[in-house]
């Protein structure tokens, strides 16, 4: 690879060479320049969940939605989740200050017009021109929901369970009445399993998914990494591309597992909170009896709350947006 000289005046130009240089070298899709242009009647509403990952969906996100999509008519709004802003070209902001995922897809839907509509999170990249038309294909097939990456859910803790899918948001992809259908996301969700209600949700209702075989690339973590790592310019490393996919995400399941970290701990309860809340309400989805699942998510919160350090109590009645930034702020406590 040939070596290039850093500009600051022209940072969005270094940060697309630099990603050129590195997509090359781990085979991602090429990135190229996009200017976007809001259409007056779109086809297909593009909505982008923001968290700090700014130079990530200006410089290399959206220019690949819009060149998957050359002669359709998109439209792209991006929700700026707990706070913040964003501006490029005609893309359009909105401003979410409640910290909640599930809420800021809600808000995005709402300010969305097309009747078809795709859910991102801020870590994708589309490699496929041809992306709409095959949704439209999965839709004449009887797919009522689709996405490229489909996961499962296969244990609580440690105990095995029916395998529960769960749609990603990279992106997932449904007429704008599947949505209204089920109400939109739960926004008792805070943020990490509300894509898991979301598609229990779906199935329980009669709708059916399905994989979308598709050219995407799926960075997951970044945001994670950005929220609750905060290493200084990891925004502009993940927009040149130099983190390899698979490093960023063992990145985060390394701080995830870090016993002796008050941060990852208290994450890890908050987390299992959040999967209980939704597995309870879901429990007709699962090949295990009440009692028996109400024990099991039971041990599951008190060992977390244990290994948090925190009562259940605390663990179950503090809200969650105020768990969560004490994960943040422990976390930068304990890198100071």
């Amino acid at each position: 690879m040939e070596t290039f000289e850093f500009c600051a005046d022209d940072l969005s130009g270094c940060l697309l060479e630099a990603a050129r240089r590195f997509s090359e070298l781990y085979g991602y899709p090429r990135p190229e320049p996009a200017i976007y242009r809001r259409p007056r009647r779109p086809e297909a509403s593009c909505i982008i969940v923001l968290h700090r990952n700014t130079h990530f969906v200006r410089e290399l996100m959206i220019p690949s939605l819009v060149n998957a999509a050359v002669d359709r008519a998109i439209e792209i709004i991006v929700v700026c989740n707990a706070g913040g802003s964003f501006m490029r070209d005609e893309v359009e902001c909105v401003v979410s200050e409640s910290r909640s995922v599930a809420r800021a897809y809600n808000l995005g839907i709402a300010r969305s017009r097309a009747p078809l509509v795709a859910l991102f999170h801020d870590d994708c990249l589309l490699d496929d021109p041809a992306w709409l038309d095959k949704v439209s294909a999965a839709q004449r097939a009887g797919a009522d929901a689709v996405s490229p990456e489909i996961r499962y859910l296969e244990k609580i803790g440690s105990t095995p369970i029916k395998p529960l899918p769960i749609l990603k948001n990279v992106p997932l992809v449904a007429a704008r009445e599947v949505f209204e259908s089920i109400g939109g996301y739960d926004e008792r969700q805070l943020v990490g399993y509300e894509d898991l209600d979301f598609t229990l949700r779906l199935l329980e209702s009669g709708r059916r998914t399905a994989r979308l075989g598709i050219g995407y690339r799926h960075f997951g973590g970044m945001s994670s990494c950005l929220k609750y790592l905060d290493y200084p310019n990891l925004d502009l490393l993940f927009a040149t591309l130099a983190a390899p996919a698979h490093t960023i995400l063992e990145t985060f399941s390394s701080f995830c597992k870090k016993s002796d970290s008050r941060a990852a701990t208290l994450l890890a309860a908050m987390n299992a909170r959040q999967l209980g809340e939704v597995l309870a309400r879901h429990s007709r989805s699962i090949d295990a009896g009440t009692t028996a699942l109400d024990i099991l998510l039971g041990d599951l919160s008190c060992t977390a709350a244990a290994h948090a350090g925190i009562s259940a109590f605390e663990l179950s009645s503090t809200p969650l947006s105020e768990l969560d930034r004490r994960v943040v702020a422990l976390g930068r406590s304990e890198r100071v």
